[in-house]
This record gives C-alpha cells, sequence and structure tokens, in this order.
C-alpha cells in the first residue's frame, strides 16, 4: 500500500516485526567506543524486532575509524560503517546514517552514551495514521482503496 510520496504504509499490527535503524553519529569517541559496544550489544539482546547499527564516523581526527574498522566485524549486532570525508557536524552524520540505513524505522543514539541506550528498547514508533472512511450503512470503518 502506497501514500503520497511513495511511502509505505504499514498498518499498526506489523511494527512489532520491522527492523529498527539505530544511528550513532561519532566524533571523537574513542575513549569510550568499548563501552558504547558493549551497550549496543546488549541492547540488540533486549531488542524482539531486528535492528542495525549504522555508525557514521565524521571525520573524527582521533582512531574511533580504525577501531571501529577492526571491532565491528567481530560484533554480535549487523552494523555499517560510514566514514565522511571530514567534519560535517553531527546533523549532516545523522542524515547520512538516515539514507543509509535499511530500517523500517530509526533511531539516533549519541556514541557518548548521554541517553541511556535501554530507552531504545522501549521505543515504539507511533501508529501509522491514514484516512478512514465511515460506511453509515454498517457503522463500520473502511480504509481508502487505492486504484
Amino acid at each position: 500500500m502506497a501514500t503520497r510520496g511513495g511511502a509505505r504504509a504499514v498498518p499498526v499490527r506489523q511494527l512489532e516485526g520491522l527492523m529498527l535503524s539505530l544511528i550513532i553519529p561519532i566524533y571523537q569517541n574513542e575513549p569510550n567506543l568499548d563501552r558504547l559496544l558493549a551497550e549496543v550489544g546488549e541492547l540488540r539482546q533486549k531488542m524482539a524486532a531486528p535492528m542495525e547499527l549504522v555508525f557514521v564516523v565524521d571525520g573524527t581526527p582521533d582512531r574511533s575509524l580504525e577501531i571501529l574498522r577492526e571491532r565491528l566485524p567481530l560484533a554480535p549486532f549487523p552494523a555499517r560503517l560510514l566514514s565522511l570525508s571530514r567534519n560535517f557536524g553531527s546533523f549532516s552524520a545523522i542524515a547520512a546514517g538516515l539514507e543509509a540505513g535499511a530500517g523500517e524505522y530509526f533511531a539516533v543514539l549519541a556514541a557518548d552514551l548521554q541517553e541511556p541506550p535501554e530507552l531504545i528498547a522501549e521505543f515504539r514508533p507511533p501508529p501509522v495514521l491514514q484516512p478512514r472512511r465511515k460506511s453509515y450503512a454498517s457503522g463500520s470503518s473502511e480504509l481508502p482503496h487505492n486504484n
């Protein structure tokens, strides 16, 4: 079922099995990468739905990129690693992650763990709102037909 702009409308009952893309912009996070990888590994175990991680290295001058290149192939979760050519800022890094993510819904996590990653396990996408047509004869609601 398509909506305006080509987006796919998904009935609420199907959201639980959809994949989450977790976007993590990286800039000068070398000191806490071990903790970050451990925390997102634990988060992955708590998630009922599939999840991928998208790490976006935003031109950082430290060794974050090299460390992630070494450790992500051994990680207990699917991950993508993007490296921007220079520091573009967190908003550009997040936008790049959103573009690269394969999930049906997205979340962003600060690499310095400002917010507890467990909050993502509690996250539920809002219900997809669709126009409904009321049938006064039967009193039931129907979704509009896409012709």
